[in-house]
């Protein structure tokens, strides 16, 4: 779940630094500049047990005017236990994002998804490709909904999709009824152990419920055309499409559920 912590008020830093001690274990990036935003362990280096974080932040217990007359919640706050959903985040806005050299270090590493979408130290988002998966309830023999979420299996090669972004349609009825189901950033890849696929891609997003319906929109045709009406498994949505995937998302302003992929049936069939 994402929470964003904005106002020079004595009344959001306290809901921030509430937040902070409630997920000790979470993230938080800061907004330095328009648009531009650092991401940090949630807690200051010398409050956390560990000694993980950086110490230039200051500790969740720090009042409102306490730390130099400052309000810790004047510049935007964006805070997630997932990181990845905070990329995720970041990305669907076209943000500039950096991880903080002071809490990502050697020995308190972020997870490796960070890798895979910021850059070192003083990085930025690369390029995100969108990929589109595709799940016929009729061919599978099994709902979306019995599919595990934020998944997909492939023959393809999945090497390279870490930090990338999948869109899962699901078709239904007679005539085939369209509707996008949710969106996710890989942060999992492997040899799957099913028959079918060889290959499976897992990560953490925004599950849209209820579905939205795409069948009739003005674009959707085109976007089918250019999918081969799905015949073709996980596949690269090309750049003209990815706007309206997005303002899509961004419509949806109150998403059902922020998960990992879970415990449903194994890997979302494509």
């Amino acid at each position: 779940m994402i929470d964003i912590f904005h106002g020079n008020n004595s009344e959001t830093h306290q809901r921030f630094q509430a937040w902070r001690k409630a997920n000790v274990d979470g993230f938080h990036m800061t907004e330095s500049a328009a648009l531009q935003f650092t991401i940090h362990y949630a807690q200051d280096k010398r409050e956390n047990a560990a000694g993980r974080g950086c110490n230039h932040q200051g500790g969740s217990d720090i009042e409102y005017l306490e730390d130099k007359d400052g309000c810790y919640t004047t510049a935007r706050k964006v805070c997630s236990n997932s990181l990845a959903e905070l990329i995720a985040w970041a990305t669907d806005r076209s943000l500039d994002i950096n991880n903080c050299k002071h809490c990502d270090t050697k020995i308190f590493t972020f997870p490796t998804v960070v890798s895979q979408v910021v850059g070192l130290a003083e990085g930025s988002v690369a390029g995100v490709k969108h990929f589109v998966s595709y799940h016929n309830a009729e061919k599978m023999g099994y709902s979306f909904e019995q599919a595990e979420p934020f998944s997909v299996g492939t023959a393809k090669s999945v090497e390279r999709l870490r930090g990338e972004r999948v869109w899962s349609i699901s078709g239904e009825g007679r005539p085939l009824r369209y509707h996008l189901r949710d969106t996710w950033v890989v942060d999992d890849v492997g040899e799957s152990s099913q028959d079918e696929f060889s290959n499976y891609a897992r990560g953490r997003g925004i599950e849209f419920t209820p579905p939205i319906p795409i069948s009739d929109l003005p674009w959707f045709s085109a976007f089918l055309k250019s999918q081969s009406n799905f015949r073709l498994g996980l596949q690269h949505i090309k750049d003209e499409f990815v706007p309206h995937f997005d303002a899509l998302l961004a419509g949806r302003a109150a998403p059902a559920a922020v998960q990992a992929a879970g415990n449903v049936r194994g890997p979302l069939p494509v």
